[in-house]
């Protein structure tokens, strides 16, 4: 049974084999090709030959004559230039190659940046030109009138009886006017001065010699003045004062002597004088000389009385490589002043200004000082007592609030005028520009009795005002005694930074005035600055405040 099977196996494998060899691929047998007249077309072009291209009618086997890329070498060529709005085109032509025709792109206008020409006037509208470069086409857009554009032609003099002028031509339309008038020009001779009185102001009479014309230049009525009242002795009028280096130039009249000896306070219009503090440079050779020989052989003072002005010594090591210049000119910088680090500053009286709810607010920045110098950091929140509570930037506990009650208020004010001062209940609660939140628990502050203290911003801004912008009213000048430890951003010769008692934005923040008088709310409480190789907590402007009794 096996072998029959197989047998059978071998023979199917037989039959399956002699089946494939029975149709084979025949050989491609060769063919004589027979290339027709008619062909196919590449057609050429600039850039590339083209080609014609023939087919074998009996076994469509192909063949390719090359016709040349399109050039006058081998063609004949008409041009039509395309132009700004219509295409153009090349035909190329050859009896051996046919011809060919290539479209060229119309340009389109071609306008210059600048008219050519406006038809617009100096006080008429009109149009601005524009021609195309390649085919003169005109585009036109509106134009306002030019306007005139003057230029000198001739100037006039006045004489007596015309006033003088120039005139102006314009370049374009050569329109004429006239312009800039001057007064009459007259020739006076002056004539002898006429006295005043108490009733009537003196006056110089004048005289042109050319057309008679008169006129007066008058002077100030004729007081006399006592320098200790500066009233006039005659008809008791008060002298509106016209200080030099607090000394009236008219009746002489000295505020220093008032402020010390006799009533201790002077008002002048807005202003009131009150109390004394270092403020002016001293650059006089004579009364340097004279502090310097003092100053040597008493070099643990630091001030001292001359001729009945008092100075006061101070360092200006801070300032050592300062660009600004005291008042007088003198430099801070010690390069620029052969060295020098110690000035001299004298005693002149406080000038205040007032402010709201019958505050006082010293004219000028006096001194320097760090706001507060004692805290510490826990977290983000800055404490001078974290046990207590009690935030760092509280007005209460703060360190320039001890320099205002005990050394600026004893340096400054004798005791006729201590008596003057009067006490303040300030509510620091509300004095800031942040109102107390439970998001700022900082701006809870204890009320607090003062003489002599910081503004508020409650002081100086009415309920909802406008503080983004300056306010050329609070920006302060820099004595020249605070411009020699004033060490902040922003301080220039005339004004720089002041702090405020408001809280800031942060428990380690305060308020303060820049110095275009914007106010500020994130200012530091002390800037750390390196003087002779030792760190100090130095601050930014004081500018006290108080109110005064004057009752009696």
């Amino acid at each position: 049974m096996k072998i029959r099977l197989l047998l059978l196996s071998v023979l199917l494998l037989f039959l399956l084999c002699s089946c494939e060899k029975a149709t084979p691929d025949p050989e491609p047998a060769s063919c004589d090709h027979e290339w027709p007249e008619n062909y196919s077309v590449i057609e050429p072009t600039v850039e590339e030959d083209g080609a014609r291209v023939y087919t074998c009618v009996h076994c469509g086997q192909t063949k390719s004559e090359i016709i040349p890329a399109l050039s006058e070498e081998d063609y004949f060529v008409i041009r039509k230039p395309a132009s700004c709005e219509e295409n153009g085109t090349e035909t190329y032509s050859s009896d051996e190659w046919g011809e060919y025709e290539v479209e060229l792109p119309k340009t389109g206008h071609d306008y210059p940046a600048q008219p050519n020409y406006t038809t617009a006037e100096c006080e008429t509208d009109g149009e601005d030109v524009f021609v195309c470069k390649n085919c003169g086409e005109e585009k036109r857009t509106p134009r306002h009138a030019l306007g005139h554009e003057y230029k000198v032609l001739e100037r006039h003099e006045g004489t007596c009886l015309e006033k003088g002028y120039t005139e102006y031509k314009c370049s374009r339309c050569q329109n004429v006017i006239e312009a800039n008038y001057t007064d009459y020009v007259h020739e006076y001779e002056a004539g002898e001065y006429v006295e005043g009185s108490c009733s009537e102001k003196g006056y110089t009479p004048y005289v042109c010699r050319l057309c008679l014309a008169e006129k007066r230049e008058y002077t100030d009525y004729a007081h006399v003045y006592n320098k200790d009242t500066g009233k006039c002795t005659l008809c008791d009028a008060v002298c509106a004062h016209t200080f030099d280096n607090y000394v009236c130039s008219v009746c002489h009249f000295d505020i220093r002597e008032e402020l010390n000896d006799r009533s201790g306070i002077f008002i002048c219009g807005d202003v009131t004088y009150f109390g004394m503090y270092p403020q002016s440079h001293v650059s006089d050779e004579n009364i340097v000389s004279v502090l310097d020989e003092y100053f040597t052989g008493n070099a643990n003072k630091t001030e001292y009385t001359h001729m009945g002005i008092t100075y006061v010594k101070a360092d200006a090591a801070a300032q050592s490589s300062s660009p600004l210049s005291f008042s007088d000119g003198t430099p801070l910088s010690k390069t620029l002043n052969g060295g020098k680090t110690v000035h001299y500053f004298r005693y002149d009286p406080i000038a205040w200004v007032r402010g709201r709810d019958g505050v006082l607010v010293a004219d000028c920045i006096l001194d320097a000082h760090a706001f507060q110098e004692d805290y510490t950091i826990s977290g983000n929140v800055s404490y001078y007592d974290e046990q207590n509570g009690t935030y760092a930037n509280d007005w209460s506990v703060s360190t320039v609030r001890r320099f205002l009650a005990e050394t600026f208020y004893q340096r400054a004010f004798n005791e006729k005028q201590k008596a003057l001062i009067a006490s303040t209940e300030n509510d620091n609660t509300d004095s800031g520009y942040y109102k107390p939140a439970s998001s700022r628990p900082w701006c809870t502050q204890d009320a607090t009795t003062d003489l002599i203290y910081l503004p508020s911003y409650a002081d100086l801004y009415e309920k909802d005002a406008a503080v983004d912008a300056p306010n050329a009213a609070l920006t302060k000048k820099v004595s020249d005694y605070a411009l020699c430890t004033l060490d902040v951003e922003g301080k220039t010769n005339v004004t720089s930074r002041w702090y405020l008692r408001s809280p800031g934005l942060y428990s380690g923040q305060v308020c303060s005035i820049g110095k275009d008088g914007t106010l500020a709310y994130s200012t530091s409480l002390y800037y750390e600055k390196t003087i002779n190789g030792e760190t100090k907590k130095a601050g930014m402007g004081v500018v006290p405040a108080l109110k005064l009794d004057l009752s009696e």
